[in-house]
C-alpha cells in the first residue's frame, strides 16, 4: 500500500539534503555525485566544507593491516576538496600533536616500499597539493621528493600558515634559503636530517612575532652557532635543538618574554654548555613545565633545577649522568612525568622517586640498567600508599630490559606498565 504522505527526497531542499548527504562515507558521496546535475552541485558544497585531507585517516587505509593506501579513494577526494581545506597531512605520521618539540619515533603508519605505480600515484597528490590555497596547517613526509620549486610553490600560495612540519627521512633537495611565510606562524618543526639549518631563512623567521613552538631536528656543523646567532625569536614558548645548544642561552636571555617559555629540549650537549644552559632556564624562565637534557647533566644540576622551577611537571634526563638515588629524594615533587636516568638508579632510587613526586602520573625506566626485579613489588607498595591516603593518581611505567614484569602479579588498579619506551608527550600538560 503507498503511503501517500511520503516525501520524494528530491523534493528537499538544498540545506536538507546537504544535512543528508554528509552523513555518506566518502566513497557514497562520489557516487552520489553521479546521480543528476542537482546531487553533483550538492556534494560540491560538501566538498567546500571539508576542512581537513589527512591521509592517515582511516578511511584511505586497506591492506589487512592497514599498512596501504586506496590511492584512488584519496586522489579524488584530495582532487575535489583540495582548494578548501586548511588542513594537510601528507606523511605516515599518525598523531603530528605528538611529536611537538620531542625527539621520541613519531607514531607511523607501517607503508611498504613504494613501486613504480606508488610513486606515480604520489606524484599526482603531489600535484594535486599545489591547489591548495587556504592551509593554516600542513605537514609533509616521505610519500614524494620535495624540492625548492615544490616547497616556494606551495609555501607561496598559502601565506596564512600557523603550523609547517616536514618529518621526512629523504634526501632533499634545498639549494636555496628556505623562507616560510611568517606572518601567521605559530609552530615550525622540521625532523629531517638531509636539511642543513643554513638552508632555513632565520631573517624570515625573527619577523614572525606569532611563533611559539619550534623543533629543529636537522643536521648541524660546528659552525652553526653562527647561523642562529642573528636568530633572535620573540615569544617562543617551546624550543627544541638536537645540537648547537650554544646559542639557547642566548636565545633565551633575548626574549620579549623569557617567562613564556615551557618546554625546552636540547641534546648532545658538554658540561660547560648545559651549565650556561642551567644558569639561564633558573633565571629566566620561573614557568618552565617540561625540560629534556641529553649530555653531561649532573646531580648537582638536577638540583638546582628542582629547587628554581617549581612548576616543572616534565622531565627527561635519560642517557645523563644525572639521577642517583640519593637525588631522588630531592627532584621536584610536583612531576608528573620522568624520563629516569640509564646509568646509576637502583631499586632504592625508586622508593626515594615514589615518596618525593606523589602525583607522577608516568615512569619511563626503559634504559635504567640497574634495576632488579624487586622494583616491581617497590612500584606496587608505594602505589598502595597512596591508595591508603586517598590519594588515587594512576602510575604508568615503562619497562623494556630493565625489569622483568612476567612472572609479578600485579594487584594494583593503579598501576599500569608498559612494554618498550614510552611517548612521554610534553603536551599532555601543556596546552599548544
Amino acid at each position: 500500500m503507498e503511503n501517500d504522505d511520503a516525501i520524494n527526497i528530491n523534493q528537499l531542499n538544498d540545506d536538507c539534503l546537504v544535512y543528508i548527504l554528509e552523513f555518506l562515507p566518502l566513497e557514497d558521496r562520489l557516487c552520489a555525485e553521479l546521480v543528476c546535475k542537482r546531487w553533483y552541485c550538492i556534494c560540491n558544497l560538501l566538498w567546500q566544507k571539508f576542512q581537513k585531507f589527512d591521509i592517515t585517516d582511516d578511511c584511505y587505509a586497506t591492506g589487512e593491516n592497514n599498512e596501504d593506501y586506496n590511492m584512488k579513494l584519496l586522489k579524488q577526494v584530495f582532487s575535489r576538496c583540495a582548494q578548501y581545506i586548511t588542513v594537510l597531512n601528507i606523511s605516515n605520521v599518525l598523531k603530528v600533536d605528538q611529536i611537538i618539540l620531542l625527539d621520541f619515533d613519531p607514531h607511523l603508519r607501517n607503508s611498504k616500499k613504494k613501486n613504480k605505480e606508488d610513486e606515480k600515484d604520489w606524484q599526482e597528490v603531489k600535484e594535486i597539493s599545489l591547489r591548495c590555497e587556504n592551509l593554516e596547517s600542513l605537514t609533509l613526509g616521505s610519500m614524494f621528493k620535495i624540492d625548492d620549486t615544490y616547497l616556494s610553490t606551495l609555501l607561496n600560495r598559502n601565506n596564512g600558515i600557523r603550523s609547517f612540519y616536514l618529518v621526512t627521512n629523504n634526501e632533499l633537495k634545498i639549494q636555496n634559503k628556505f623562507r616560510i611565510p611568517s606572518k601567521n606562524l605559530e609552530t615550525l618543526i622540521i625532523d629531517c636530517y638531509s636539511f642543513h639549518i643554513d638552508s632555513l631563512d632565520f631573517q624570515a623567521l625573527n619577523e614572525s612575532n606569532k611563533l611559539k613552538n619550534l623543533m629543529l631536528t636537522v643536521a648541524f656543523d660546528d659552525k652553526d652557532d653562527l647561523v642562529l646567532h642573528n636568530f633572535k625569536p620573540k615569544n617562543l614558548e617551546q624550543l627544541h635543538l638536537n645540537s648547537s645548544i650554544r646559542c639557547v642561552p642566548r636565545i633565551i636571555s633575548e626574549l620579549a618574554d623569557p617567562s613564556r617559555l615551557k618546554v625546552v629540549s636540547v641534546i648532545s650537549c658538554d658540561g660547560s654548555q648545559i651549565e650556561n644552559l642551567v644558569n639561564a632556564l633558573i633565571h629566566y624562565c620561573k614557568n618552565l613545565e617540561g625540560l629534556r637534557i641529553e649530555g653531561d647533566f649532573s646531580d648537582f644540576q638536577l638540583r638546582i633545577i628542582s629547587n628554581s622551577l617549581p612548576k616543572l611537571v616534565c622531565l627527561d634526563i635519560g642517557f645523563t649522568s644525572a639521577g642517583t638515588d640519593e637525588e631522588m629524594k630531592h627532584v621536584n615533587k610536583n612531576l608528573k612525568c620522568l624520563s629516569a636516568p640509564s646509568n646509576f638508579l637502583t631499586d632504592q632510587g625508586i622508593s626515594n622517586l615514589l615518596k618525593r613526586a606523589e602525583i607522577l602520573e608516568k615512569l619511563d625506566l626503559c634504559d635504567s640498567q640497574y634495576l632488579s626485579n624487586n622494583a616491581v613489588n617497590i612500584l606496587i607498595d608505594a602505589m598502595e600508599v597512596r591508595i591508603k591516603q586517598n590519594n588515587l593518581t594512576p602510575l604508568e611505567v615503562g619497562v623494556e630490559y630493565a625489569i622483568d614484569i612476567g612472572n609479578t602479579p600485579n594487584p594494583c588498579p593503579l598501576l599500569k606498565f608498559t612494554i618498550g619506551p614510552m611517548n612521554m608527550m610534553y603536551n599532555n600538560y601543556i596546552n599548544l
